[in-house]
């Protein structure tokens, strides 16, 4: 591998590859892997996500009796990351997926909390008025993952199965090689899956 623009090399007698299978299946690697391994590494996805983070003044929502939460008919969540928190200020997140985050995440950032503060503020009208600060993550623009979390599509299911499987010396962990894709959850039963896979010499 190359850090700092200087190659090493290291040796071991097991490895343990986290890389999510949208970066790993563009990466040399030395593995010849099986034909269920690379069917996997090939075909699994990662949905994308973009969030957008708005910093209001006060949770004047809240004297409404309302949470900041909310569903609406876009492929978004709306949610109050602040909810039932010390302090005045609060923060709504929208939370996007699938080809509305692949749209907002071409846009400048500035655009993103542009269309968050106006759908934000067709749910709590008062909204731009408090507004104070903003930010933005785009997770198909993060170069290590290219995705948020593994979605199954339809015909993933086979390949699904073999995410977790071993390759000789080389053993899987990660959300995507867990049965609970999408949650830490699954990230933590995976490493301790591949922890007891390398104990056990598997």
């Amino acid at each position: 591998y190359v850090a700092g623009g200087v190659s090493h090399e290291e040796r071991a007698d097991h490895l343990i590859c986290t890389i999510p299978f949208p970066v790993l299946r563009e990466l040399e690697t030395p593995a010849a892997w099986s034909a269920d391994k690379r069917r996997a590494i090939d075909s699994l996805y990662l949905g994308p996500v973009t969030r957008v983070f708005v910093q209001i003044r006060t949770r004047f929502w809240e004297r409404q009796g309302l949470n900041g939460f909310a569903t609406v008919d876009d492929p978004l969540e709306i949610w109050s990351p602040t909810f039932n928190q010390p302090g005045s200020r609060g923060i709504l997140m929208s939370y996007t997926y699938e080809a509305l985050a692949r749209e907002l995440s071409a846009l400048a950032p500035e655009a993103r909390v542009e269309r968050a503060l106006a759908l934000f503020e067709q749910l709590h009208p008062g909204v731009r008025e408090e507004f104070e600060t903003a930010t933005s993550w785009s997770w198909a623009d993060e170069p290590f993952s290219r995705g948020a979390f593994t979605v199954a599509r339809p015909g993933d299911f086979d390949a699904l199965g073999h995410a977790g499987t071993p390759e000789g010396r080389v053993h899987f962990a990660g959300e995507h090689t867990s049965p609970w894709m999408g949650w830490i959850q699954g990230a933590l039963h995976s490493g301790l899956r591949a922890a007891k896979e390398v104990h056990d010499g598997a």
